[in-house]
């Protein structure tokens, strides 16, 4: 399954509509549309996305901290 796809259903899980996820990581409407439609964004973007729906906690399995090694 594609990341947008699965970030659409845990936003969905959450309660939360595009528009919300837009606002609370200060993205357009049209960004977050097509990230769940399949179309590539910035990390950076990916990184306000996960914040915006509080998974950025997950960020950690994906790229671990050098730190904790």
């Amino acid at each position: 399954m594609e990341i947008g796809n699965r970030f659409k259903q845990y936003r969905i899980a959450s309660g939360l509509t595009q528009e919300d996820v837009s606002l609370k990581a200060g993205v357009s409407l049209l960004t977050v549309n097509k990230f769940e439609n399949g179309s590539d964004i910035k990390l950076s973007t990916l990184i306000k996305l996960l914040d915006s729906i509080n998974i950025h906690a997950d960020i950690d399995n994906i790229i671990p901290d050098v730190l904790d090694r």
